[in-house]
């Protein structure tokens, strides 16, 4: 890629917590104006292979595309996948045979959890054993597995294994974004529900910052001569333990909203997740957020959404 602001960018996946912060990152002139992809139908890979179509036409100065796209949760059943799965596989052997400029590149936005299963190894790194424990770890490493299938030796490609992405925007509506909840409940003044060990470490990377690692990785990739197929662990690099960050809400919303401990967590919880990259030349161009910082930032947002009425049936 000549240059990154030359490329032009499909965020697949826009409307989630990492595609917008990634879209947040792109010069609007560059963006692809995608057409909408009808996720819950058979016809999502139609629309995905129209998509690639135009985007081919509009790629002609550079290019990056970034598969941000997945309904699933740590918590969702194997069924859940099997579509998210069968389009990816089919869009890839798309990419594969596109025409698209040597310039460019694809991201794979993959998760920490595939390591879940060897958390007495912590940190892990690129060269970490991966061992999943449930059934969103196992469809993330299938996944992994079609991109270098399909992609490796014909489109230059970096998978990124993402630690706990936080920030503003978060779909509370999931089971998921521990710090947004923490937030909600300290807005409504009452304790957070916490059903695994205060203990348990998690490295919270604020979601811009992943964006601009995102950045920072596709542009190695495509300057690279040497490896066309790139893995990087895409981590704040800080871990911190539930407890610590149950305080930092405190702090930041000046509200003691506190903890509910309600032990329900199974054998497959994995109590340390400490991430670090063994390749951290690759992602100079992009500094880390203070936790406290993006926490606030995150605090601000519920508290905004609150008020205009968005939480009012948890009220």
């Amino acid at each position: 890629m000549a240059s990154d602001s030359k490329a032009t960018t499909w965020v697949i996946g826009a409307s989630g917590l990492l595609g917008r912060a990634v879209v947040r990152s792109v010069d609007g002139s560059r963006l692809f104006a995608s057409r909408p992809v009808r996720w819950d139908s058979d016809q999502a890979i139609e629309d995905l292979a129209r998509n690639l179509d135009e985007f081919a036409r509009e790629a002609t100065g550079g290019w990056r595309i970034i598969w941000a796209a997945g309904t699933g949760v740590i918590g969702s059943g194997a069924s859940h996948f099997e579509q998210d799965e069968t389009t990816l596989k089919q869009f890839l052997s798309c990419l594969a045979e596109a025409r698209l400029p040597e310039n460019g590149g694809y991201f794979h936005a993959s998760s920490a959890s595939v390591y879940a299963g060897e958390a007495v190894r912590a940190p892990f790194s690129e060269s970490s054993r991966v061992a999943p424990t449930s059934d969103y770890a196992y469809s993330k490493l299938r996944q992994e597995q079609l991109v270098a299938q399909l992609l490796g030796g014909r489109v230059r490609t970096v998978i990124g294994r993402i630690s706990t992405l936080y920030g503003p925007g978060q779909n509370l509506s999931k089971s998921q974004g521990i710090i947004a909840k923490m937030c909600l409940n300290a807005v409504l003044r009452r304790p957070a529900q916490i059903y695994v060990p205060l203990d348990t470490l998690r490295d919270y990377l604020y979601v811009d910052d992943a964006a601009a690692a995102i950045s920072a990785t596709l542009q190695t990739v495509t300057r690279s001569t040497s490896d066309p197929l790139l893995m990087r662990v895409i981590a704040d690099g800080r871990a911190c333990s539930i407890g610590y960050l149950s305080r930092i809400v405190d702090k930041v919303s000046g509200r003691r909203g506190g903890i509910e401990y309600q032990p329900t967590f199974n054998a497959s919880h994995a109590r340390d997740l400490r991430m670090r990259s063994e390749y951290p030349a690759d992602v100079v161009a992009w500094r880390r957020t203070p936790l406290s910082v993006g926490v606030a930032r995150t605090y601000a947002d519920i508290l905004q959404r609150f008020t205009r009425g968005e939480f009012a049936a948890l009220a």
